[in-house]
């Protein structure tokens, strides 16, 4: 956490040099010792707030910074949701140290760049009466801190079934084992019951490959597609309309597949991540400053079924940065990997950079291990969205310029290959 760009940039903080403070006693069920190091932010005892670490398990949330509390060390002080920053160091700047004032200049210029991400889900707490419990809060009592009092209030009479106070290890691997099957009781929203559709149906609520099972059971008909009917309409935030046609299904899930993502706090469902859907890229790819809206340098070109995006990120202390080419297929199609063996037809993805002459590489050309070709030997493909990465260092004193970077590469589907083709980006420094 002390890497992140807000104790860096704008003003670099000195992280390194804390104080030793006495543990909260609430920490020490959590294997914390009696003390933790920090660095003070105010110079006031007022208090402030904190929120639940563990709890945000949504793509546009990251935590920036952990803070003392009455609560436990997996609350945090500073965090972003969306285009929203909690700062809980509850003090007026005349109450903060020199390190407090400049956490919060550097926390206001990072949310500066989320233009784009209004918060995704709306979630209330424990004092809302239609509030959906998460499964953390039990993943951790289970787990830990366990007691023949508390667990009876995680769960419905169903589960409980299998509770014997006596036998934890049991009840453990049973809870292991039946995870996915447990969403808010219909009764009690506040406990987890076991929903028989998701256990007759195997695949728990949140695993990755379940709406795509889901969508081909519809598909195959037979006794399984009313509860594949059902669901669907439980478990995907906004569904389609009752009774729709597993075409319709399928269509839509070709359509948002990358960027679906689960959210307990959501209410168990599946949501589509509109910013993941925008820019072509899989929700999972976008977490932390990767949500940040694009520079506008950031440069964009399109050809036929293939589209590519050049952006560069920010720069560290000693001036070096990556240049990121990103570039996204239409389904069906794949281009070659950055190397072809001698003797080929193939076309091999190159990548030319025209730069100022003092800006010096730092590496070579970085990318994910392509497909090998099911057709031609010794060949790797690309399909989907790829990355191609390479460091680049603007040495201080060396002048701005724009940068130009041409992409060759040959697109294929099942049926033809188009001629090689280029695409130019260029960004202006």
């Amino acid at each position: 956490m002390r890497d992140h760009e807000v104790f860096r940039r704008p003003h670099k903080l000195d992280v390194k040099t804390t104080e030793q403070r006495l543990a909260p006693s609430s920490w020490t069920h959590y294997g914390v010792g009696k003390s933790i190091d920090g660095v003070a932010i105010g110079t006031d005892r007022e208090a402030g707030w904190c929120t639940l670490g563990d709890s945000l398990d949504l793509p546009d949330t990251e935590i920036l910074c952990g803070g003392r509390n009455s609560k436990g060390p997996h609350y945090a002080a500073v965090w972003r949701q969306g285009n929203l920053l909690h700062f809980g160091f509850q003090s007026r700047p005349d109450q903060m140290t020199a390190f407090g004032k400049e956490l919060l200049v550097n926390c206001i210029h990072y949310i500066a760049r989320f233009r784009e991400n209004s918060p995704l889900v709306e979630s209330s707490n424990s004092y809302d009466p239609a509030w959906i419990r998460p499964r953390f809060i039990a993943d951790r009592l289970v787990r830990q801190t366990w007691t023949a009092k508390s667990i009876p209030t995680l769960f419905d009479a169903g589960v409980l079934q299998h509770f014997d106070p006596d036998r934890a290890d049991a009840f453990r691997a049973w809870y292991r084992a039946n995870r996915g099957f447990l969403m808010p009781s219909a009764r009690d929203t506040k406990k987890l019951a076991l929903d028989a559709d998701l256990k007759a149906f195997g695949m728990g609520c949140d695993d990755p490959g379940i709406l795509a099972a889901l969508v081909k059971a519809l598909e195959t008909g037979g006794e399984g597609e009313a509860r594949a009917r059902r669901l669907l309409q439980h478990l995907v935030h906004r569904p389609l309309a009752k009774g729709s046609a597993p075409a319709a299904w399928r269509s839509w899930l070709d359509r948002v597949g990358k960027a679906l993502f689960f959210s307990d706090h959501g209410g168990f469902r599946w949501y589509v991540d509109p910013l993941a859907l925008r820019r072509g890229v899989a929700s999972a790819d976008l977490r932390g400053p990767a949500r940040a809206s694009l520079p506008s340098d950031a440069a964009r070109a399109e050809i036929g079924p293939v589209r590519a995006e050049l952006r560069r990120t920010t720069a560290d202390e000693s001036g070096a940065f990556d240049l990121e080419v990103r570039v996204t297929l239409r389904e069906g199609w794949h281009i070659y990997a950055l190397n072809v063996p001698a003797g080929s037809d193939r076309t091999a993805t190159a990548l030319q950079v025209e730069k100022p002459a003092t800006w010096q590489w730092q590496g070579e050309w970085r990318a994910p291990a392509a497909k090998a070709s099911e057709e031609h030997a010794g060949v790797g493909e690309y399909s989907g969205t790829v990355v191609f990465r390479r460091r680049l260092a603007r040495p201080v004193g060396s002048p701005a310029g724009p940068v130009k970077v041409t992409l060759s590469y040959g697109a294929c589907d099942a049926k033809m290959c188009r001629p090689p083709e280029s695409l130019v980006l260029r960004i202006a420094r």
